[in-house]
């Protein structure tokens, strides 16, 4: 599958405003995947509805892809307990 194929097919179920955000997407994904380094962090920023987890919910079940609502301190060194789950963003990742 070639990166324009990608791209027509989520034009039929969505508009796209902004025509490199898939570009970016996938390369960040796709570099992070091939280079064993530290990862690259990629942020999307767009109003609310503006199609960010649309654009990034293809990514799923990649290893070494980790959705994060909100980042802040207390998302990074959580002490939130879960028996069996481990929630310490950083000791996850």
């Amino acid at each position: 599958m070639k990166l324009q194929d990608v791209k027509n097919e989520f034009e039929k179920y969505i508009v796209v405003k902004d025509k490199w955000i898939l570009d970016v997407v996938l390369a960040n994904m796709i570099g992070n995947l091939i280079i064993i380094n530290d990862p690259v962090w990629t942020m999307i920023v767009a109003p609310s509805s503006g199609g960010k987890s649309t654009v990034i919910a293809p990514c799923v079940g990649v290893p070494s892809v980790y959705f994060v609502d909100d980042l802040t301190e207390k998302t990074l060194l959580s002490g939130f307990k879960v028996k069996g789950k481990e929630t310490s963003f950083l000791k996850v990742i």
